[in-house]
């Protein structure tokens, strides 16, 4: 084995070994190291094949972690991409996250604190859950549940 190839594979190793990467990402960090093309793409498919690179599994962690820290499905997707994933997988990854029930419900309830707030502050709640990628439909449906909730009272 050529010394270039070599050296590729002890980087993606190390890389690895302090997080998980994306297979792009992955290339796109030895390219930076200054690694010759061929050797970067050689390293990456013996990550592959070892197991140590798997674009569905780092898709479904990140995307689940992203979920954990309360965004929505839209942004979801949007960081995967960002990080390399394909749009099918990423997509995917999106759908399968478990997300707490009532998430939004309870969004409107910490920052309202059980009060009916004016339209502007209602326009930046439903801003900032729109920002963190959720859809507007679901944005609405928690409002109206969180209304119905202080009609109750």
């Amino acid at each position: 084995m050529e010394e270039r190839y070599r050296k590729a594979l002890s980087l993606a190793a190390a890389m690895l070994g302090r997080r998980s990467l994306s297979e792009s990402q992955l290339r796109q960090k030895l390219l930076d190291k200054q690694v010759e093309e061929d050797a970067a793409d050689w390293a990456v498919e013996r990550m592959q094949e070892y197991g140590f690179v798997d674009d569905a599994a780092y898709a479904a962690m990140k995307a689940q972690a992203l979920a954990d820290r309360g965004y929505g499905p839209r942004r979801i997707v949007q960081e995967l991409r960002r990080r390399g994933i394909d749009r099918d997988l990423a997509e995917q990854a999106g759908a399968d996250v478990q997300r707490e029930d009532g998430q939004l419900l309870q969004f409107f309830t910490r920052r309202f604190a059980g009060a009916r707030p004016d339209g502007a502050e209602r326009q930046k709640a439903w801003a900032a859950l729109y920002r963190r990628g959720f859809g507007t439909a679901e944005i609405d449906a928690a409002w109206r549940q969180y209304v119905e909730t202080l009609e109750e009272e």
